[in-house]
């Protein structure tokens, strides 16, 4: 369950760069 943890954490500061950068 740690990975789902790490993949959603990487997902939101992918999210939050591609919101910055849209």
């Amino acid at each position: 369950m740690g990975e789902c943890q790490w993949l959603g954490a990487l997902y939101q500061l992918c999210a939050s760069r591609s919101r910055r950068t849209l």
